[in-house]
């Protein structure tokens, strides 16, 4: 459970200095970071998703996956301006 909290804890104070990033745990309980970038507008530029991971790369593809469902249960629960931001970036593609 402090493991936990720590992680998430690291993610608050990331998205609290500005840098927008998410976080997720795979079966191992290995946690990992992804992160983007803004366009204007208020739109995630979808090709910088997980741009920490080479292209190509199966680590770059497992994280696009875990984003596009954070973003897609964001866009669930957002409304007005969030809602379209994570709405629009729940279409990325992970293979990207």
């Amino acid at each position: 459970m402090m493991k936990i909290s720590m992680f998430l804890a690291m993610c608050l104070f990331a998205a609290s200095v500005g840098v927008n990033a998410g976080g997720y745990e795979d079966a191992k309980n290995k946690r990992y970071r992804f992160d983007w970038k803004m366009k204007a507008k208020n739109v995630i530029d979808q090709e910088s998703v997980c741009r920490q991971y080479t292209k190509g790369t199966l680590e770059r593809r497992f994280c696009r996956e875990q984003a596009k469902d954070y973003f897609s249960k964001q866009c669930d629960k957002s409304r007005g301006d969030n809602k379209i931001k994570y709405c629009f970036a729940a279409t990325l593609h992970p293979a990207r």
